[in-house]
């Protein structure tokens, strides 16, 4: 706590200042995360955010840059910003802490981002991770699958494009040569309306 409570500002920072000379262990995170909620969010506005994160989906029309956005957006205001210490001052059980809450919100925003993924981009996306991948490079990974699911969809829509373009051509080339068949056989028609004309 007492690494990001210069953070806080106005009614938190108060609060926090009045949590902390209250409290009987200046060092439970847990608890002060609890009490910090608990303070500024009723219950049911914590249930409803994790209904919403624990159904969050990547809309057709949506970015997975702007869906991932979305899921780290919910997941801190439910569970909190990441603590972010510099490892070189910090205490060693600070940063093992740090760490280990590190991996576990990694994880579980993990799940989630997998889950709400479009379908055509998560099939990109698991041939390309392996168990140990860590959130961060997962959603690089989601980045690029995007990338590579948008230039295929773009190569099929050129190359449906051409073959359209090869059959109305070739739709072109046969009414060409139906007209002309057409005249050929208009003009057979007149010879032989002449011929017939012709004999006595």
């Amino acid at each position: 706590m007492k690494y990001f409570s210069d953070r806080l500002r106005g009614d938190a920072a108060d609060w926090h200042s009045d949590y902390i000379d209250h409290a009987a262990d200046k060092e439970d995170y847990d608890a002060w995360e609890k009490a910090i909620i608990s303070r500024f969010l009723t219950e049911t506005e914590i249930e409803n955010l994790k209904k919403q994160l624990n159904e969050l989906k990547q809309m057709p029309d949506q970015s997975t840059q702007t869906y991932v956005s979305r899921l780290n957006h919910l997941y801190d205001i439910i569970h909190g910003k990441e603590i972010v210490l510099d490892e070189t001052i910090a205490p060693p059980e600070a940063v093992v802490l740090a760490r280990s809450l590190r991996k576990i919100r990694g994880e579980a925003k993990q799940k989630i981002l997998l889950k709400g993924l479009l379908p055509k981009i998560v099939q990109a996306v698991w041939t390309r991770i392996n168990v140990n991948s860590h959130y961060e490079d997962v959603c690089e990974i989601v980045y690029a699958a995007e990338t590579i699911v948008n230039r295929m969809e773009q190569n099929e829509e050129k190359s449906l494009k051409a073959t359209i373009a090869g059959i109305s051509a070739h739709e072109d080339e046969q009414d060409v040569e139906l007209q002309r068949q057409k005249k050929k056989l208009s003009q057979l028609e007149k010879l032989a309306g002449l011929n017939i004309e012709q004999r006595p």
